[in-house]
């Protein structure tokens, strides 16, 4: 089964809903109403919600269940895509930041943020690291061009929030001589973007943060934790691909 296509097609389904009059959302495992306005608690059952509607084998059904849905990594989330000042404050979450989602291969994350997209700002580019550095390695130092000056950036030239995900999935290229280590140009890139003007930068990685550290070196590690909140999956959260 395809998992991951699973999620996409429900919450797919469901995605108008952030913006329309209150809606009841059907599906085989639920039936329930939805606000226009979405507070921390709505969004965070759509999010529940949608892992639940999954026809998930029951041993990996089984594991979510024991971790709750990872409803403590979802409240954060939701806090944050409902721009829920005072929930955010309490699960330590700077609204000013982008969010960094670290935890093991499969768990969920680029799912989880891909459902967070459909609530923040219009617009948000996706991009994955691995096409990047592909990109790198035929075209050189060119391939960052567009992530410095071009559609990254709005109508009236300010650069836009940006999701980038599988950072660490980016071995150094050499391209005529000149190293090149994608994930580290994206984060300098991005957190030059963040003190200029503000822009936020999500990311996933399957690292952990000593892993990364090794990966980018301190001083990328230092940027990400200056522009993004760190939201960190258990080390034994199941593979939901299996």
């Amino acid at each position: 089964m395809n998992t991951a296509r699973s999620i996409r097609e429900i919450t797919d389904g469901w995605a108008s809903l952030a913006t329309t009059a209150p809606t009841e959302v059907k599906n085989t495992a639920a039936s329930y109403s939805i606000a226009p306005q979405w507070s921390t608690e709505t969004i965070l059952a759509y999010f529940i919600q949608t892992m639940q509607c999954v026809n998930w084998p029951k041993e990996i059904r089984d594991k979510l269940i024991k971790f709750n849905w990872h409803r403590d990594i979802l409240e954060k989330i939701a806090a944050y895509a409902a721009k829920d000042i005072e929930a955010m404050q309490k699960l330590n979450i700077n609204p000013q930041k982008g969010l960094l989602l670290m935890g093991p291969v499969g768990c969920g994350k680029t799912e989880i943020i891909l459902m967070l997209k459909k609530f923040i700002k219009p617009g948000i580019k996706e991009e994955y690291v691995y096409d990047i550095m592909m990109n790198c390695s035929e075209k050189g130092e060119r391939a960052l061009s567009p992530y410095r000056f071009g559609p990254i950036f709005s109508q009236s030239g300010k650069p836009i929030d940006c999701l980038f995900d599988d950072l660490g999935v980016d071995p150094p290229i050499t391209h005529f001589g000149r190293k090149i280590i994608v994930g580290q140009e994206l984060i300098y890139i991005r957190h030059l973007f963040f003190k200029k003007t503000g822009a936020k930068s999500h990311f996933t990685t399957n690292l952990n943060v000593e892993e990364l550290t090794e990966y980018y070196k301190d001083i990328s590690r230092s940027r990400l934790r200056e522009m993004c909140n760190v939201i960190q999956f258990p080390k034994d959260a199941p593979d939901l691909r299996h």
